[in-house]
């Protein structure tokens, strides 16, 4: 027999306190059968199981509580700073990684002057980098965010895929100087 401030999860079978459990004012105790743990769970499965139907779900919700969710998007990034840091990391990780494999894929997936498939950067081949770089973001040494860039400009022509070292040889010449 449990003690009454316990349960035990009709799902995992683990008894815990009550107040592992979420409220349902339905059941005798008050409470859902399900623990917060396996609950979780499954609705975790679901949402990747039916992705439309959670988005519509969440969509609804966002109508009709206007302002709320950036309100518990706040409170919960404020408890949990160092989760929602890595997480911002991780999301600008997996998107920087998508722009520079759409880049590549456009411009070449190898270095036009040796052909390596190493260390591969984005080149001017007009020798223009360090003034059209001052010109996007103010400094000449700045690259960040200029994959994204050439993505949300279509994939201008001017430029090329080279390899670092390449790349730093050419410099403003027409060409690489590395003997290769």
């Amino acid at each position: 027999m449990t003690d009454p401030a316990t349960k035990r999860c009709n799902t995992c079978g683990h008894v815990k306190p009550l107040d592992e459990f979420g409220k349902k004012s339905a059941s005798p105790d008050g409470r859902a059968g399900w623990c917060k743990e396996c609950a979780a769970a499954y609705n975790r499965r679901w949402r990747k199981d039916n992705p439309e139907a959670a988005s519509g779900i969440a969509q609804r919700w966002r109508e009709a509580h206007p302002g709320r969710s950036t309100e518990v998007s706040r409170e919960w990034r404020l408890a949990n700073l160092e989760r929602a840091r890595e997480h911002g990391r991780k999301h600008d990780r997996v998107r920087e990684e998508r722009v520079r494999k759409q880049v590549f894929a456009h411009y070449g997936e190898q270095c036009a002057c040796c052909g390596t498939t190493q260390r591969l950067t984005i080149d001017h081949v007009n020798g223009d980098g360090a003034e059209h770089r001052e010109e996007l973001f103010g400094d000449p040494k700045q690259n960040h965010g200029f994959y994204r860039w050439l993505v949300r400009n279509g994939f201008p022509a001017g430029f090329q895929t080279l390899r670092f070292p390449c790349n730093r040889s050419k410099g403003k010449r027409d060409r690489c100087v590395l003997q290769h």
